[in-house]
């Protein structure tokens, strides 16, 4: 007898264990149901499906759904950030909770396109090649009336690094033509080149990613668009990044900010400290080297010490910011991090918070 009991109940306990070997152990992670939400940044159209569900034992969408439209732009994939900085979504992401991705956006050639909080930047010719310029376009001031009242509705800022300057003009533009006819009127609290340049007659390339001034600093000079007019910034960085130098000299790092609905720009610029000019008188009792930084935001610009280590991508501190009046004379950035690939710098409390600029050179 015990033996027929022991041979009928053997098959029963090897099911179960197979059965059970089976089933998800309740006190792990192994059942999920998440959700992936796809918001059309600024489309015009939404996606078809909006959300798709990632259901164990999958681990990825099973597709991507129709993508959105947007007049006058192409379609550029998906992107865990709105401004294009953050990861590349595809069907075979792996997704490990409920998440949120953006479309991205290239305005399509040939389409008319304004430039209104678009910013663009480059190198200039000064000081063997080590100036940089950054020209933002943007809504008038209300509030600095001392430079802004007289001027039209919409203003380019132009911040330059090398000297500290910075200035904001009267320019004409034509979305449709891609051409401006001139600025003019530069204003700017701060003696220096940004003040006396009259960059002239532009165009933006078919494209839309590059603006060319006929004749500015002796002939024709290039600047690539780094934020488009709907606060995305361009990825990837459209510039070749060299081998960061110990010191962080010659290196250029910027972003957007959140002020004004997120439209403020902010460039960071580490170069050797000016000896001469009004930068140089500014500049005499600072250290070997200075950060300077320019928000285009109310047309200011402040040079900085600051301290790096570079075995461990640390800095300490900006302190002694010099300058005019302005938002940029009144933070202290404090410690920052440059991240292990050198194309990002992170500062721990600046704005309030926790804030990152991608590097441009």
């Amino acid at each position: 007898m015990k033996k027929l009991l022991c041979g009928a109940l053997l098959p029963l306990a090897l099911i179960s264990l197979v059965f059970f070997a089976g089933c998800p152990d309740p006190g792990t992670d192994d059942v999920w149901d998440y959700t992936v939400t796809f918001d059309k940044n600024n489309g015009t159209t939404e996606a078809s499906p909006g959300t798709k569900k990632v259901t164990n034992p999958a681990t990825t969408v099973d597709s991507l759904p129709t993508p959105p439209d947007r007049t006058d732009y192409t379609f550029n994939g998906w992107n865990t950030k709105e401004n294009g900085t953050g990861d590349s979504f595809t069907a075979d992401t792996k997704v490990t909770g409920d998440i949120t991705v953006y479309a991205q956006w290239t305005p399509k050639p040939g389409a008319p396109l304004e430039v209104v909080n678009s910013v663009w930047a480059g190198q200039t010719p000064a000081a063997n090649n080590t100036g940089w310029l950054t020209i933002t376009f943007r809504a008038k001031s209300t509030s600095d009336t001392s430079y802004e009242k007289d001027m039209g509705a919409n203003v380019a800022v132009l911040s330059y690094g090398q000297d500290n300057s910075s200035a904001v003009w009267d320019y004409s533009y034509d979305s449709t033509t891609r051409t401006g006819t001139g600025f003019s009127n530069g204003k700017s609290a701060w003696t220096g080149a940004a003040t006396t340049w009259n960059p002239g007659a532009f165009t933006i390339s078919s494209d839309g990613n590059t603006l060319t001034f006929s004749n500015f600093m002796g002939g024709p000079m290039d600047f690539k668009k780094v934020r488009n007019t709907d606060l995305t910034v361009v990825s990837p960085v459209p510039f070749t990044l060299g081998a960061l130098a110990a010191n962080l000299v010659g290196s250029v790092w910027a972003g957007s900010t959140p002020a004004a609905s997120n439209t403020g720009w902010m460039t960071i610029t580490f170069r050797a400290k000016a000896t001469s000019g009004s930068a140089g008188t500014n500049e005499t009792s600072m250290g070997e080297n200075v950060a300077v930084i320019s928000y285009a935001q109310d047309n200011t610009t402040a040079v900085w010490n600051y301290s790096y280590a570079s075995s461990t991508k640390t800095g300490t501190a900006f302190t002694d910011g010099l300058t005019p009046a302005g938002a940029a004379q009144t933070w202290n950035p404090g410690a920052y991090t440059i991240n292990e690939a050198g194309d990002e710098i992170t500062f721990s409390s600046f704005m309030g918070s926790s804030r990152t600029f991608k590097r441009y050179r």
